[in-house]
């Protein structure tokens, strides 16, 4: 982890061994799942944005709950989710190449631990050298807050 805080403050040691967060699917999967038949999302162009030195236009989606069925968020408690998200897809205006992934639940209960949770992934052409040039995820960011109260936090 890095760039852990709360309330704006690096977690004392006790806080620092009390988070329990694990995120998964980062290396494509969601990618994959989204476009698995039958196709669960609802897409709709919402504009076009700068990322780096690329002209991106930018879809956005919306999967109800009752159709998700790949990208879960669980608590430290073991609470498992599977909730209605929206995101949306970065695309290179004139190539079509992927370069940007976002994703976050729609709505949280007020009982889970978290108050909210969102997923970027950026996307880059890599070489492997011998073998050619791939799309791969090149850098993944998961924010998450949490209600919970950590020992050494703010009361």
């Amino acid at each position: 982890y890095s760039n852990v805080t709360i309330d704006g403050k690096p977690p004392t040691p006790e806080a620092a061994r009390a988070m329990r967060f694990i995120s998964a699917g980062e290396l494509g999967s969601d990618l994959v799942d989204l476009f698995k038949a039958p196709l669960p999302a609802e897409f709709k162009l919402g504009g076009r944005e700068k990322l780096h030195k690329s002209s991106a236009s930018v879809y956005e989606f919306h999967i109800a709950a009752e159709k998700n069925a790949f990208w879960a968020v669980r608590d430290s408690q073991g609470v498992s989710l599977h909730p209605e998200y929206r995101g949306e897809l970065w695309l290179e205006g004139s190539t079509g190449r992927l370069l940007r992934l976002k994703f976050w639940p729609a709505r949280l209960p007020g009982d889970f631990e978290f108050t909210s949770v969102a997923i970027t992934t950026d996307y880059n052409s890599v070489l492997i050298t011998e073998v050619g040039t791939f799309l791969l995820p090149s850098k993944s960011l998961t924010k998450a807050c949490f209600h919970a109260q950590f020992p050494g936090s703010l009361p």
